[in-house]
């Protein structure tokens, strides 16, 4: 086997493992989103400001993770699949 060729077969099973998040990743990014912008109204209260980090943060790390599922989906990188595996 050339290195080519074990090169193009991972890419093809990278490829095959991140289909199932990658039809999940429009929901990923609503709710990444939502989380986001619940943080932000979150942290107009005076009270609530302590905590309002929480959603903001949670909702960044979604929008990463549909990112890196989506470059790991077109270009078969076993580094960004198991980036986004690992948020």
């Amino acid at each position: 086997m050339k290195l080519d060729d074990i090169s193009s077969t991972e890419q093809d099973i990278i490829k095959e493992i991140s289909t199932p998040i990658m039809h999940a990743r429009n929901w990923i990014i609503f709710i990444g989103v939502m989380l986001f912008i619940m943080g932000l109204i979150i942290a107009y209260t005076i009270v609530d400001v302590v905590i309002c980090w929480i959603p903001i943060w949670m909702g960044i790390l979604l929008l990463q993770v549909s990112e890196q599922i989506n470059i790991a989906k077109r270009k078969g990188i076993k580094f960004n699949l198991l980036l986004s595996l690992s948020k």
